[in-house]
């Protein structure tokens, strides 16, 4: 299920811009090892995080992670041959046949290449935004800027940084409304070089001996734009994991909505019949990858460890998996110390039936270095177990899993400020405290609030930092107490009048 190799290293952070997509107005976000969003309802946290998962699975670049076999049996040499454009043939003809002087890829063919790419991107990218959202077209995605919807913005853009550095490699996407209807577009900014040990191979292999008609152009022009994607936006390069705030929903359902029901409301096209998909991209590849799990499948790669940490400290019992008669996986819920039978998960409590599927990615399919986003983890949590499920997310981080989720819940906030104040202590100072072993840099934890702009009609995302004094994330909640208490106060006030 993964397309990150066993044992690859997490790569660094990478950057989101986002304008006028959805309810955001601007959010410049950077993505660290625990990305945290915050805010009130209907500003477009969820909306961010469904982009995030969809620049993570176009098509695009699940292909740079394929191996050089798996990309060249990807498609027929035909079938590549048509999607390439006559002038990247012709310019790597003339590459081929300059057999002299360095091996490096000239300004000219680098040009053509990075054209080419970006109409790919395009396409990939269209089509997969379309898919996640489950929407016909990307015109439904524009930012409404007025009370009616023809008060659309008139282009949207999502900016996409390899890293969170300013010279990063960049793939930035558009799309509006254009004379013949939605246009989608894209740039690519600040690529590497093609390593020459890459262009070495090919022109050793085959050095001026392709003809113009010959079809294995096709074939080289692929493979280098590949390596040129792949060189310029290597730690962007994670398979990625989605886990919507109603998943409990979606796991309790998903026999209901398995086959020829997933398949149609996954494809990007459904909504061209002039029907809405029944579920989204997002949530059908949810119900894909569980239905695709193999409870005796060699899982040694995976976080038991996490997973069961999960189970023992939080859920009192453990996640299980068992064939049906149709041999598709069912999920049910063993309590510790039970006779009875295994309890389905729909008779299990909602703190179970929305942590089961993180438990079910911890074991089964999430690998390291690859995002999992868990939309409102404490949903059914009782306090007590929110602020044990930050410890088991920073455990996750910790172990090499790129965390992002979405929240309201001040007790994640501020168990997560604890922990980040807690590693600025000094070993010395940290001695017995039970969470110093696991506790994050504030490098390695980013806080973004999402709050409503009423003059640009839309919100805006801003990162918090931890307050000094408070010893948490700046954020909205503290507002929310300070009005309860003072309500509280005038409550106890008026009742202490003599008037009546």
């Amino acid at each position: 299920m993964s397309a990150t190799k066993p044992g690859a290293e997490p790569s660094g952070d990478t950057r989101l811009v986002v304008s006028d997509f959805g309810p955001i107005a601007r959010a410049e976000v950077t993505l660290r090892p625990l990305t945290v969003f915050v805010g009130p309802s209907h500003t477009g946290k969820s909306v961010l995080a469904t982009l995030l998962y969809a620049l993570h699975r176009n098509a695009l670049w699940r292909s740079l992670t394929e191996s050089r076999d798996d990309a060249a049996s990807w498609s027929s040499v035909a079938s590549r041959r048509e999607a390439v454009p006559l002038l990247v043939e012709e310019q790597v003809h003339a590459y081929l046949r300059d057999t002299e002087g360095s091996p490096g890829v000239p300004a000219g063919l680098g040009e053509a290449l990075r054209v080419r790419c970006e109409e790919e991107a395009a396409r990939a990218l269209e089509r997969e935004v379309r898919r996640c959202f489950g929407v016909a077209d990307l015109s439904e995605l524009r930012r409404r800027s007025g009370s009616s919807p023809l008060g659309s913005a008139t282009r949207s853009s999502v900016e996409w940084l390899a890293s969170s550095k300013k010279d990063a490699a960049s793939l930035r996407f558009e799309f509006g409304s254009g004379r013949d209807g939605p246009v989608a577009s894209a740039r690519l900014s600040n690529l590497a070089s093609i390593p020459a040990a890459d262009t070495r191979t090919w022109r050793n292999s085959f050095g001026g001996g392709l003809s113009m008609d010959d079809p294995w152009l096709a074939s080289l022009a692929e493979d280098l734009s590949r390596s040129l994607l792949r060189e310029s936006f290597g730690p962007a390069l994670h398979s990625a994991y989605f886990l919507p705030a109603d998943r409990r929903g979606i796991v309790h359902h998903q026999r209901a909505v398995v086959g020829d029901s997933i398949r149609a409301a996954a494809s990007a096209d459904s909504g061209r019949a002039g029907r809405a998909p029944f579920l989204s991209g997002a949530a059908t590849d949810l119900l894909h990858q569980f239905a695709a799990i193999d409870r005796n499948a060699d899982d040694r790669t995976r976080w038991h460890s996490l997973a069961a940490a999960i189970e023992n400290r939080i859920l009192g019992g453990s996640v299980r998996i068992e064939p049906n008669a149709a041999g598709y996986p069912e999920f049910t819920f063993r309590p510790t110390k039970w006779d009875g039978e295994d309890l389905p998960l729909s008779r299990a409590s909602a703190m179970v039936s929305n942590l089961a599927p993180v438990v079910l990615c911890l074991r089964h399919l999430v690998g390291r270095g690859e995002v999992l986003i868990i939309e409102e983890p404490e949903a059914g949590l009782h306090p007590q177990m929110q602020v044990a499920l930050v410890r088991q997310l920073m455990k996750m981080v910790r172990a090499g899993i790129r965390v992002v989720v979405t929240t309201h819940s001040e007790w994640i906030v501020d168990q997560l400020g604890n922990l980040v104040q807690l590693s600025q202590l000094n070993e010395k100072r940290r001695a017995g405290f039970r969470n110093a072993d696991i506790a994050l840099d504030p490098n390695e934890v980013g806080a973004w609030l999402f709050s409503e702009d009423r003059d640009r009609r839309g919100s805006v995302v801003e990162e918090v930092q931890v307050d000094p004094e408070a010893g948490t994330f700046e954020t909205d909640f503290g507002e929310v107490g300070m009005a309860q208490y003072n309500e509280n106060a005038a409550i106890y006030n008026r009742g202490k009048d003599p008037f009546d």
